[in-house]
């Protein structure tokens, strides 16, 4: 193999990208991580931390973070576009606004008759 050669481990000749050299944790971890903790819960918050303690690691220098919080936000746009999860939260925060609407109206009811 030439020198300066990416080593191509994955199938389909995609270089394996390592993200993390302290845990040795790659984009494919990371992103079948992201999908594990999707599928449990669509609207979790994903951070770097989370995910890394998902797979029994922790930061150790945490120089690794800021690329994988492009990766993890990158994956879930993907994710989002291929598993229509936008739809589901949209629908969800419509539900969640019908209830906040109802909860002041509720409040300003309340404040009318007893304020």
């Amino acid at each position: 193999m030439p020198t300066g050669e990416p080593v191509r481990l994955r199938s389909g000749g995609v270089p394996l990208m390592i993200v993390c050299h302290c845990n040795v944790i790659t984009r494919s971890d990371l992103e079948r991580t992201v999908d594990e903790l999707l599928a449990e819960d669509p609207l979790r918050v994903l951070t770097p931390g989370l995910v890394y303690m998902t797979m029994g690691k922790r930061g150790r220098c945490c120089g690794c973070f800021r690329t994988a919080i492009s990766i993890i936000s990158a994956y879930v746009d993907t994710c989002r576009d291929r598993d229509d999860l936008a739809r589901w939260r949209r629908e969800h925060s419509a539900e969640d606004a019908v209830l906040d609407a109802a909860v002041q109206i509720t409040a300003a009811e309340a404040a009318r008759r007893f304020g």
